[in-house]
Order: C-alpha cells, then structure tokens, then sequence
C-alpha cells in the first residue's frame, strides 16, 4: 500500500528536521574541533617562544 499525500508530507516533514538537526550537530562538533586545535597550536607556540629564550 501506498502513503497517502499527507503521509508522504510527514515523512519528507520527519526527514527534513533530522537533517538540519544532524546538520546542527556536525556544525557544533567542527566548531569545538577547531577551539580545540587552535588551543593546541596556541600551546605550541607558547612553548616555542619559551625554548627559544632559553
């Protein structure tokens, strides 16, 4: 049996949210990757410039 148009609606409904969550989700993991590796290569520095006084 096929989906009535209202059934199909809610399906396409349905997907359309899990993709803009899943789009959400993705954007704020990369955001929190990026904090964290340019606080990695802030470090990095830090430490080159001590060495380099030294």
């Amino acid at each position: 049996m096929t989906p009535t148009f209202e059934q199909r609606v809610q399906m396409a409904q349905r997907r359309i949210v899990q993709t803009v969550l899943n789009a959400d989700a993705n954007r704020a993991m990369s955001q929190e990757a990026a904090e964290r590796d340019r606080e990695r290569r802030r470090k990095e520095a830090r430490s080159l410039k001590r060495r380099r006084k030294d």
